[in-house]
C-alpha cells in the first residue's frame, strides 16, 4: 500500500484523495424518502380496501346461502329491549 492513502495496485482506498469518476450524486434523499412513505401508505390503504371488499363479498355470500336454504333468522336485527312490565293488550 502506498504511503498517504494513494493507489494500491490500481485500486483506490478509502483515504485516497482521488474522486469517483462519473457525474456527481444529485439525488434528493428527502424527496425520495417522502415518496417512499406516501407509496407505503398507499399500499397499506389499498390492502385494507381489498380486505374489506373480500370480507363484504364473503358476508354477502353467507347471507345469500342462508336465505336460499329457507331460514328466517339469517340476519340479527338489534332491537332495544322494552323496559318495565309488559302487559299485552286485549
Amino acid at each position: 500500500m502506498a504511503a498517504g492513502g494513494g493507489l494500491a495496485r490500481g485500486v483506490p482506498t478509502l483515504n485516497s484523495p482521488e474522486k469517483k469518476s462519473g457525474p456527481p450524486d444529485t439525488t434528493d434523499y428527502r424527496r425520495r424518502a417522502r415518496v417512499n412513505t406516501v407509496t407505503g401508505i398507499g399500499v397499506v390503504v389499498l390492502l385494507a380496501i381489498a380486505w374489506l371488499t373480500v370480507k363484504l363479498f364473503f358476508d354477502q355470500e353467507k347471507l345469500t346461502n342462508c336465505i336460499s336454504s329457507g331460514r328466517k333468522n339469517c340476519v340479527d336485527i338489534g332491537t332495544k329491549p322494552r323496559e318495565g312490565v309488559f302487559v299485552p293488550s286485549r
